[in-house]
């Protein structure tokens, strides 16, 4: 379920980072086996939705940190471009965010130094779009990510359209963590 899967990563994640990448457990379920848990708890009717995970290509994502993520295909394949919903574990706490994020790789691309400005512009309009029945109980506020202020990865602190930011430690009922997922699909 879910909250095992959201559990196992954010207690396990930071400590592993000390260990070899390459054939690591950790590694393997993020990228293989929590893709799929999070794909099998996606209703039916968004089942054309993709999930992939990620910790670092061949070594630990020591600055990006860990993530799951769910993928409209007509939107984006992946974390680089477009907008998606992703669960992400930075490194260095148990914290788990968990919103409607936007690619930052592109974001930088496309508008070099004011890349976290245009992200932040984008997410405002999201904002617009959405409806405040799918995002009650959602933040739209950047000020909630203070607590990883030291973190090297900017990306976890802009571009969130609506976020929730779970304590790994004390994770939600399985149900109120179906709810979430499916008012954000």
């Amino acid at each position: 379920m879910i909250r095992e899967m959201l559990y196992k990563i954010s207690s396990e994640f930071t400590p592993a980072l000390n260990e070899p990448y390459v054939g690591y457990p950790l590694a393997n379920y993020i990228r293989g086996t929590a893709p799929k848990i999070l794909k099998s708890n996606i209703p039916e009717k968004f089942n054309f939705y993709n999930a992939k995970g990620g910790c670092g290509q061949d070594k630990w994502a020591h600055i990006r940190g860990a993530w799951v993520g769910i993928f409209m295909p007509e939107v984006t394949t992946g974390m680089s471009k477009g907008y998606y919903l992703v669960y992400g574990f930075p490194a260095g706490t148990n914290e788990i965010i968990f919103g409607l994020s936007q690619g930052y790789d592109e974001a930088e691309k496309d508008y070099k130094a004011n890349w976290e400005q245009a992200l932040e512009q984008s997410a405002n309009l999201m904002r617009l779009k959405v409806s405040p029945k799918y995002s009650d109980g959602f933040s739209t506020e950047q000020a909630a990510f203070k607590f990883i202020e030291n973190s090297k990865d900017k990306g976890y602190r802009v571009g969130y359209s609506h976020h929730k930011i779970y304590d790994g430690a004390a994770l939600p009922s399985e149900v109120q963590l179906q709810e979430d997922l499916v008012k954000m699909l």
